[in-house]
């Protein structure tokens, strides 16, 4: 339950959650549900998930994940490649090195 506030001498409104007073408020709806989000000064946001992406359907959650999975290991074996040309350019060198015997 949200109790809305009024803000007394400023004209903004003070939303409280849990006793604790927020002075900003956002709500996003979803077809399976709906996310609210409180903050004092400033929302946080996430650059990896849009807000309320983990509202979708199971199938659709599941079908970017599995995309998303699928990127990440294709990323890691492009990089695990690169490492081992690499290292097998490293160690393919040859260089002819001249030893002189101490007894002639």
């Amino acid at each position: 339950m949200v109790r809305i506030l009024p803000g007394g001498e400023s004209s903004e409104q003070r939303y409280v959650w849990r006793g604790v007073a927020y002075n900003l408020f956002e709500r996003y709806d979803g077809s399976s549900g709906y996310i609210e989000q409180y903050a004092v000064d400033k929302f946080c946001y996430s650059n990896m998930f849009l807000p309320g992406s983990f509202l979708m359907g199971d199938a659709p959650m599941g079908v970017l994940l599995i995309i998303l999975s699928l990127w990440i290991i294709l990323g890691i074996a492009v990089l695990s490649d690169i490492f081992a040309e690499s290292i097998s350019v490293i160690t393919s060198e040859m260089s002819q090195m001249e030893v002189v015997d101490t007894n002639g």
